[in-house]
C-alpha cells in the first residue's frame, strides 16, 4: 500500500512538473542563411563598384555560405572578417572544410561584428604559401 501511494505521489509530481515545463515558451531561434558570391563575380556598375552589398543583422546568428569557383586542394583554409586596411580582423576562423560544391559554411555568432561595411577574405594554404580564394563584402546592420 505504501509503495502504491509513493508511486502515485511520484507520478502526480512528475505530471505537474511536465505540465509547468510545457507552458514555458522556448526561445525563438534567430538564424539567417546568407549565400555570398565572390566580389569579383558580382555585377558591377560603370564606376566599378558592386551594385549592392549583402546585408546581415548583427543581432542574429548567421550562417554565411561562401561560394567560390576555385577547386584547389587546400592544406588549410581560413577566413578573416573586418576592414582590410586594419591588420587585426574583427573576427576570424581557420580550419574550414569545403561543403558539397566547394562552398564554405561559416557560422557567425550574433554580435561578432560591429555595424558597418565588412570585408571577408577567404584564404587557402598549399604548403607554406597562402593565396586568396575569394573576397566578399557585406554590410552589418545595427
Amino acid at each position: 500500500v505504501l509503495a502504491l501511494a509513493a508511486a502515485l505521489v511520484a507520478t502526480s509530481g512528475l505530471s505537474v512538473w511536465l505540465a509547468m515545463r510545457a507552458r514555458t515558451p522556448l526561445p525563438e531561434a534567430r538564424v539567417a542563411l546568407v549565400e555570398l558570391l565572390p566580389q569579383d563575380s558580382r555585377t558591377r556598375t560603370a564606376a566599378g563598384s558592386d551594385t549592392a552589398a549583402t546585408r546581415i543583422d548583427r543581432r542574429v546568428t548567421t550562417t554565411l555560405l561562401l561560394v567560390t569557383d576555385r577547386a584547389e586542394a587546400w592544406d588549410e583554409v581560413r577566413v578573416r572578417l573586418g576592414d582590410p586596411a586594419v591588420a587585426q580582423p574583427q573576427w576570424q576562423a581557420s580550419g574550414l572544410a569545403p561543403a558539397a560544391g566547394g562552398a564554405y559554411a561559416l557560422l557567425l555568432p550574433a554580435g561578432a561584428l560591429r555595424p558597418g561595411e565588412v570585408g571577408i577574405e577567404l584564404e587557402g594554404r598549399i604548403g607554406s604559401d597562402w593565396a586568396r580564394i575569394a573576397r566578399y563584402r557585406v554590410v552589418v546592420a545595427p
